[in-house]
């Protein structure tokens, strides 16, 4: 026999205070509790017409279901949680109080969602995901299988973020972003990405340290660590296999091929191209329009003047100036 148990212990599908449409069904033990945590106060549970709760479900306090929302065996949802028309929630998915979660949107099982998270209209959250708390994702996002969107973090709208990468709190991602490949991405807290930027972790993992900062339409291949509080500008390409050291500057339309090491502190301008196996040491300035070609290394504190060109295999000495 279904049975719903509201705050004075009645069992019934359509008992009040509950507010229960008779054309919603029920699987067994399905425990609906109205009387909220705090001070005993009953709050109604509304179920709109054609929701289908499992099995073991438990629904707490001021929870609202609206049309043709589908929770799965042991779901469990807290307290004043909205789910919105046409949401269906898979097997053994845990959702936290004061949570959002808007129509159309799938949440797939062992989904582990924390307290006060926002998430948009048409989002697709895969299995064994885990949102904390007081995350904001936009319309039309996927969250990939096994991933985690830690505190406070912001994922954009119309983002793709593939399985197993890790977000951190109070990471703010763009619109449009593109987050994949098959060895993870570590986004630390508290990062910057901006709109219709692609991570590829195809072959190796990408780091993104903390406060770092990363531009539109920005194109980052596999083995890449981005360092402490760095800044990539729009419109750049790093190939893969990089290293960029803390507080370095990468401006706007930079190109940069495999396997470069770039130190801290330096400052790359606008549209420079640089090649492979190529090492910038700290503190070097690289001017805009710079051609660096490949297996160039450029000592310390080293200035390249703008537009100049480095043939392949050059050394620049620390402290020179190149181009005068």
């Amino acid at each position: 026999m279904t049975s719903i148990t509201t705050a004075e212990g009645r069992l019934s599908t359509v008992n009040p205070p509950n507010e229960i449409s008779p054309e919603a069904r029920f699987g067994h033990d399905t425990t609906f509790n109205s009387r909220s945590a705090i001070g005993g106060i009953v709050r109604p549970i509304t179920v709109r017409p054609g929701c289908v709760i499992g099995s073991n479900v438990h629904v707490k306090a001021n929870v609202y279901l609206n049309d043709k929302v589908e929770l799965g065996n042991h779901t469990k949802v807290e307290e004043n949680v909205r789910i919105g028309t046409s949401v269906l929630i898979g097997q053994g998915v845990t959702i936290g109080e004061s949570t959002s979660i808007g129509k159309h949107s799938k949440i797939y099982p062992g989904v582990k969602i924390g307290a006060d998270f926002i998430i948009g209209a048409e989002v697709y959250i895969e299995a064994g995901a885990v949102i904390e708390d007081k995350v904001q994702i936009g319309d039309g996002t996927r969250i990939g299988e096994g991933s985690r969107v830690l505190y406070m973090a912001t994922v954009g709208r119309e983002v793709l973020i593939r399985r197993s990468v890790k977000v951190g709190q109070h990471a703010i991602i763009g619109h449009g972003i593109k987050i994949s490949g098959r060895f993870g991405i570590i986004i630390c807290e508290p990062g910057m990405i901006g709109s219709m930027v692609h991570l590829n972790a195809v072959d190796e993992r990408i780091i993104l340290k903390p406060e770092c900062r990363i531009g539109n339409n920005v194109y980052i291949g596999p083995g890449v660590v981005i360092g402490l509080s760095v800044h990539v500008c729009e419109n750049v390409r790093i190939a893969g296999s990089t290293e960029i050291n803390s507080h370095a500057s990468v401006g706007q339309g930079v190109s940069m091929d495999w396997n470069v090491r770039i130190g801290v502190n330096v400052v790359i301008g606008h549209d420079v191209i640089i090649g492979k196996n190529v090492v910038i040491e700290a503190s070097a300035i690289i001017e805009m329009g710079v051609v660096i070609e490949n297996d160039v290394r450029i000592g310390a504190c080293a200035k390249i003047l703008r537009h100049r060109r480095i043939r392949a295999g050059t050394r620049v000495e620390e402290n020179s100036t190149y181009g005068l």
